[in-house]
């Protein structure tokens, strides 16, 4: 038998577009696959078009939620997934997936061991709301424990992980988390592998205009970097401590000598002014790019992180 994944779904106010994304669900190449959908107090024609699909296809499961955001309401997904499956996905409501997103992950986990907590992910394509392309998403060089602790490189649209990581993720639930992704990528590249696909495997619709790459030339991109700064709440930045924190708590004993070195190192920075001073110097997290690196090493420098 083959393994069977369990894609977590969490909608709200998604009618537009649920129907596509639904139907390349199920137009998976890979065919053992149960989907879980988290309904977290929509208000739209969501339900109708999930109850009509539930009674179409026995491998759709509808949960009807009170609304917690985005973030908590795939925790809960993951919480509640079907522990008779192997690989577990992410899934985002109006993104449609190619054919065989799910069996070129399942390809990458099956070449690793099993026993040891892994993450896949895989690059995608950024369109509009009528899938015509715009980009590519941009391929991250940095994508280990370092870099976890200040940003998330792998979207969870693009997250498929195994039981192992399935199992340690679910048995140590954070008092604290930033978003649920980001803590996927946190907790797994510390304690175990992180795997990266450079096919593009799903088809990511674009909201709004991104800040982040319009401009090219050094201190324009320094400007925007400023102006989203002002933006205190928004940015995951601010909770990256506090996340870390979080973290070690939890999962402190499962790290290498190295990773907990570096975690503690981050952790304690914010003990005093001359910790802090040394942390911007010399400290071991960063961000994805070297600007923002070293806008982060200014922030220490000023306790605003």
């Amino acid at each position: 038998m083959r393994a069977k994944v369990n894609v977590l779904l969490s909608t709200y106010n998604g009618e537009k577009f649920l129907s596509q994304q639904l139907d390349s669900l199920l137009a998976q190449t890979y065919p053992d696959i149960l989907i879980h959908v988290r309904d977290d107090g929509s208000s739209d024609k969501t339900l109708d078009i999930l109850d009509a699909y539930r009674n179409a296809h026995p491998n759709i499961r509808v949960t009807r939620g009170e609304n917690m955001g985005a973030a908590k309401s795939f925790y809960q997904l993951l919480l509640n997934a079907d522990d008779s499956c192997e690989y577990f996905a992410y899934c985002d409501q109006d993104d449609v997936w190619k054919s065989d997103k799910i069996e070129r992950a399942i390809a990458f986990h099956q070449k690793r061991d099993p026993a040891i907590p892994a993450l896949y992910f895989s690059e995608f394509e950024i369109v509009d709301a009528n899938l015509r392309r715009i980009a590519s998403s941009k391929p991250y060089a940095r994508r280990d424990f370092k870099t976890a602790l200040l940003q998330n490189v792998p979207f969870g649209c693009a997250q498929v992980w195994n039981k192992a990581a399935q199992r340690l993720l679910a048995t140590h639930p954070p008092n604290f988390f930033y978003m649920h992704d980001w803590w996927n990528f946190l907790v797994i590249s510390g304690v175990g592998e992180i795997l990266y696909d450079p096919a593009e495997t799903l088809y990511y619709r674009a909201h709004g205009a991104n800040v982040f790459g319009q401009t090219t030339s050094f201190w324009a991109r320094m400007t925007n970097r400023v102006a989203l700064l002002r933006r205190r709440k928004e940015l995951p930045i601010f909770s990256a401590w506090r996340q870390a924190v979080e973290f070690e708590r939890l999962f402190a004993p499962y790290l290498s000598p190295e990773h907990r070195e570096t975690l503690a190192e981050f952790t304690r920075s914010k003990e005093n002014v001359w910790r802090r001073l040394r942390y911007a110097m010399t400290g071991k997290a960063r961000r994805a790019s070297r600007l923002d690196t070293l806008i982060f090493k200014a922030m220490v420098v000023f306790n605003r992180y």
